[in-house]
């Protein structure tokens, strides 16, 4: 009886083994020791969508990046394409040196602007509403840049350039003032000076008057500051920038700081004529 056991033993004690270790290893499996495939039938979708944006092979592009780029206008203007998706309505900066205008992005933070650069050297800087700063240079102009003068100033308007051109009398000194709608196409058009504002008028904004190089007319041409005695400026201190290029490319800046008389003397304008140079144009 025993050797039949023991004999029976022998003859199914190697299938007994196997059975043995094939459970112990699928419940070895089952405990999560060893890896085991995953398809994506199975895998949580959230999963899935992780592992695929943190892939290194799909470039993602980032959605807030900000652009400024510069192109060459007309009679030595440039436009400014300005770009900041994820600040709109922000107020952005820009600024050749110390001559620097501000503007209102849109509500999708667009914003395309035309600026009038006193020289084709110095670069352009754009500073975005957190302080960043972005510098582009002026692309190529011709090399008959015009003569450029300019007054800049922070907040109201209490002060404007007025141009006489070619001993014009006073009536053609208010058809340049300040609030003409002029531009460059206009200045080409007449062979003589144009009137550019820079700025949305709600921060720093810059009057620029210019006058291609190559125009045919000739003589002088003579500009002043006017600072209007209004019921809003009367008794108040205009403080602004004076700017003004020469034949040589150089940029000559002068402070203006003026006291305006009180409010009885509403109606006057007072005329600044000695910041800037006359310029003296002769025959071609």
């Amino acid at each position: 009886m025993t050797y039949l056991i023991a004999r029976s033993w022998r003859r199914y004690s190697p299938v007994l083994m196997t059975l043995f270790a094939a459970f112990a290893c699928g419940h070895f499996m089952q405990g999560g020791a060893l890896p085991t495939a995953v398809t994506t039938a199975d895998a949580p979708r959230d999963a899935i969508v992780g592992a695929a944006l943190a892939s290194p092979n799909i470039p993602s592009a980032p959605i807030c990046a900000r652009t400024a780029r510069v192109e060459a206008g007309i009679a030595g203007m440039v436009r400014v394409v300005l770009s900041d998706p994820c600040s709109p309505a922000s107020r952005v900066e820009v600024a050749q040196g110390r001559l620097a205008a501000d503007w209102q992005l849109d509500a999708a933070g667009q914003r395309l602007v035309s600026f009038a650069p006193l020289n084709a050297e110095t670069p352009l800087t754009v500073t975005w509403s957190d302080g960043t700063v972005t510098t582009q240079t002026i692309p190529d102009l011709p090399n008959d840049a015009p003569f450029r003068d300019a007054l800049a100033w922070s907040g109201p308007a209490f002060l404007s350039l007025a141009v006489e051109e070619f001993g014009a009398p006073d009536a053609a000194t208010e058809y340049l003032a300040a609030d003409t709608k002029f531009t460059a196409w206009d200045g080409r058009e007449r062979s003589g000076g144009f009137m550019t504002i820079l700025g949305d008028g709600l921060g720093q904004t810059v009057q620029v008057y210019t006058f291609p190089n190559n125009a045919s007319s000739k003589g002088v041409i003579r500009l002043a500051v006017q600072a209007p005695v209004t019921m809003q400026s009367c008794g108040r201190m205009a403080e602004g920038t004076a700017f003004q290029t020469d034949a040589f490319g150089r940029v000559m800046a002068s402070d203006v700081k003026v006291a305006l008389p009180e409010c009885d003397a509403i109606g006057q304008t007072l005329v600044l004529r000695n910041l800037f140079r006359d310029l003296r144009l002769a025959a071609r």
